[in-house]
């Protein structure tokens, strides 16, 4: 087909023919009324690439206007408010002392009673302890009862001490010791007897051999 120009193409077999052909010189077909447009003799180049537009800046509000005149105006207005306020300061305050001056002076309140806290009496150390001890008087230290026994410790004015025990309600036993203090309590000896306090018991020994153990407990005199 060359030097034969090809204008129309055939849409059952894509051959191109000549202008002067009718139908299609391949397969027959009849030409379509419609011109089609001639195949291209070269390779058209790819379009350009679009490239998008480049983003707005973010829209910012203008600043605001400030006026000064509108500045002066606040600052004048605070003034006035500071000033109103310290004057109706001062005015509450002389109000009230005046008020204070016209009211009657109130009586003065009587000072409250003084209770002198009364003296601790000593008592008395039980007469029938105080007959055996040798001095003119004894002062109550502490009285217990310990099982069926009843003990008073008794201190004199010169500070000796004495332990009297005997079996509860029976007087004819008894038996008045001199004494000491010790880290523990008291301690009284009889012989080879010893008579030992220690805190809340009392320990009975003879011959540093432990013979009888008695809870205390703290109680009143059972005797005159």
């Amino acid at each position: 087909m060359t030097g034969v120009t090809t204008t129309w193409r055939c849409s059952l077999c894509d051959v191109w023919n000549a202008t002067a052909d009718t139908s299609c010189q391949c397969c027959d077909t009849v030409r379509r009324t419609v011109t089609e447009p001639a195949p291209a003799l070269f390779f058209a180049p790819p379009p350009p690439p679009v490239m998008p537009p480049p983003p707005l800046p973010a829209w910012r509000p203008p600043p605001a206007y400030r006026s000064s005149s509108t500045g002066s105006f606040t600052g004048c207005m605070v003034a006035l408010l500071t000033v109103a306020f310290l004057c109706s300061l001062a005015l509450l305050l002389v109000l009230l002392a005046g008020v204070r001056a016209r009211a009657p002076a109130s009586a003065p309140l009587p000072d409250p009673p003084i209770n002198p806290t009364p003296a601790v009496q000593a008592v008395t150390c039980p007469d029938r302890v105080t007959l055996l001890i040798p001095a003119d008087a004894a002062d109550l230290v502490v009285a217990y009862d310990a099982g069926d026994k009843h003990i008073v410790i008794c201190r004199t004015a010169t500070g000796e001490l004495y332990y009297y025990g005997q079996y509860i309600g029976r007087d004819g036993t008894g038996l008045l010791m001199s004494a000491q203090e010790t880290a523990a309590g008291l301690l009284a000896r009889n012989g080879s007897y010893l008579y030992e306090i220690r805190g809340d018991e009392v320990v009975v020994s003879v011959d540093g051999r432990e013979i009888v153990r008695e809870r205390l407990v703290a109680t009143s005199p059972r005797f005159p």
